[in-house]
């Protein structure tokens, strides 16, 4: 004899894929329904073409006016030779930007003990 339970186990399964299957088609009529009403919604293109035989007058390219190389090159080494490049010098910035002055330039060290 079968029991209850290994009866209704083909029924439960049967059901379960039965549900899955009303999913799906809803799923898949709602996005044909959802797609077919986008493509109804599609403005018409053909007012915002432009007729091919209207010719656009090309705007002028504007002209690049440069300076003489060797004028270029007096400017970049007189500015070059005018700025005032400090050291590196790590203590010295942290007074001039951040005004902390007077920092130690050692840290003591800290005493371990053995073992």
């Amino acid at each position: 004899m079968q029991s209850n339970s290994q009866s209704s186990v083909p029924k439960i399964v049967g059901a379960i894929v039965a549900i899955l299957v009303c999913c799906s088609c809803i799923l898949i009529v709602g996005a044909g329904v959802v797609i077919f009403r986008t493509v109804q919604d599609v403005p018409d293109l053909s007012s915002l073409m432009t007729p091919m035989f209207d010719p656009v007058t090309p705007e002028p390219t504007p002209e690049l006016v440069r300076p003489p190389v060797d004028e270029a090159i007096d400017t970049t080494l007189e500015t070059l030779e005018q700025t005032n490049v400090p050291e590196n010098d790590p203590y010295e910035m942290a007074c001039r930007l951040r005004a902390l002055c007077d920092v130690p330039r050692t840290v003591p060290a800290k005493q371990y003990q053995v073992g």
